[in-house]
C-alpha cells in the first residue's frame, strides 16, 4: 500500500500514511522451483523485494479487516476482503518470492526461521525498553510479550532442524503450535510517543512478512513429503498474524469499522495500480527488464480491478470512500 519512501506502505497507511502493495501474476504451482532471479537490474530486484514486503502486509491486514467486517455481520465485505487477501498471498507475494529467490530447502528454511527468531527476540527487547523510556506501558506489555514467545520458538525450530538433518537418530518434528482464534478491536492507537508508533510499523511489516515467507515454507515442506514440518510451518505463519500481528494492529489502532477498512484498502490499491506498479515499470523499463516491466504494468492492472471489487463491496454499505490514489 502507501510507502514515505520505504516497505511500509501498507502498515503505514494508517500509522503515517502514504501506500505501497505489489502483486506479481506469477504460476506458483510449484513453490520447489523458487530460484533467485539474478539476471535483472538491483534497482528491479530492490523493488521486487519491496513488493513482496507490502504484499504480505496487505495479506495480513486484509485477513484483519474481513475479521472485523464478520464481527460487523458483514459477511458479503468479508468474502471480498479475504478474497483479496488470498490473492495478495497465493498469486502475489508468491510470485515475489519466486522471482527473488526467498524460498529454499527445508533445511534452509528452518535456519532461516531459526535466525528470525533470534533477531526478533533482540528486537523486540529493545522496542519493550525504548517504549518504556518512552513511557508507553502497553508497548512494553506487547514487546515483551512477543520477545519472550518468538525467543521460546528456538528449542521447536532446533528440534525440527534435526529431525530433517538427522532423520536415523529418531527425532521427531515437533508438533504445531497454538494459533490463537482472529480477534480485533477497533479504536484509536494506544500508543502515542513517534518512536514507539515507528516500532510498531516495523514490527507489524515483521510479522506480516513472516506469515507470508513460513507459508510458503509449509508448502514447500508438504511438496517435498514432510507433512509435520507443514503443518509446524503452517501454524507459526497462523500464529505470527492472529497473536503477534493481531497485537500489534490493535496497540497502533489500525482496525476501525468496515467502512473506513475498505475505503483504505482501495486507497492502497489505486495508489498501487495508478502510481506505484507503473512507476516500477518504467524503472524496469529503462534498464531494460522489460519481462519484469510486463509484470508490473499487468499488476498495475490488477491492482484497479482489485479496486473496483472492493468499490462494488462498499458500495452496498452506502459509503461513498474519498477520492484517492
Amino acid at each position: 500500500m502507501s510507502s514515505p519512501g520505504c516497505a511500509c506502505r501498507r502498515a503505514a497507511f494508517v500509522v503515517v500514511g502514504a501506500a505501497m502493495l505489489v502483486a506479481v501474476p506469477v504460476s506458483t504451482a510449484n513453490v520447489a522451483d523458487v530460484r533467485s532471479r539474478n539476471d535483472v537490474h538491483a534497482q528491479t530486484r530492490a523493488n521486487l523485494a519491496e513488493s513482496a514486503r507490502s504484499a504480505a502486509f496487505a495479506h495480513a491486514m486484509y485477513r484483519v479487516y474481513a475479521t472485523q467486517a464478520a464481527q460487523e455481520g458483514l459477511p458479503h465485505v468479508r468474502d471480498v476482503l479475504n478474497q483479496a487477501a488470498r490473492t495478495e498471498l497465493h498469486e502475489r507475494f508468491t510470485g515475489q518470492a519466486k522471482l527473488i529467490g526467498l524460498v529454499g530447502d527445508n533445511v534452509a528454511n528452518l535456519r532461516d526461521a531459526m535466525t528470525r527468531n533470534s533477531y526478533l527476540a533482540s528486537l523486540y527487547r529493545r522496542f519493550a525498553a525504548e517504549a518504556e523510556h518512552d513511557g508507553e506501558t502497553n508497548a512494553v506489555r506487547v514487546f515483551t510479550d512477543q520477545a519472550r514467545n518468538v525467543a521460546a520458538r528456538h528449542d521447536t525450530l532446533t528440534q525440527a532442524l534435526e529431525a530433517i538433518v538427522h532423520p536415523a537418530l529418531g527425532t521427531a518434528t515437533p508438533a504445531a503450535v497454538p494459533v490463537p482464534p482472529e480477534r480485533t478491536r477497533t479504536g484509536g492507537p494506544a500508543a502515542s510517543a513517534a518512536r514507539t508508533l515507528g516500532n510498531l510499523v516495523a514490527a507489524l511489516m515483521q510479522e506480516a512478512f513472516a506469515d507470508a515467507k513460513y507459508t510458503l515454507y509449509a508448502e514447500r515442506a508438504r511438496q517435498t513429503g514432510e507433512p509435520r514440518l507443514a503443518m509446524l510451518f503452517g501454524s507459526m505463519a497462523g500464529a505470527e498474524r492472529t497473536e503477534h500481528f493481531a497485537a500489534e494492529a490493535r496497540l497502533a489502532g489500525l482496525v476501525h469499522d468496515t467502512r473506513a477498512n475498505t475505503c483504505e484498502a482501495i486507497g492502497g490499491e489505486l495508489y498501487n495500480g495508478r502510481r506505484m506498479y507503473p512507476g516500477y515499470a518504467r524503472q524496469a523499463a529503462r534498464v531494460g527488464d522489460h519481462t519484469v516491466a510486463a509484470l508490473f504494468t499487468s499488476i498495475a492492472r490488477d491492482e484497479m480491478e482489485q479496486a473496483q471489487a472492493l468499490t462494488s463491496a462498499v458500495s452496498r454499505l452506502r459509503t461513498r470512500c474519498p477520492a484517492s490514489g
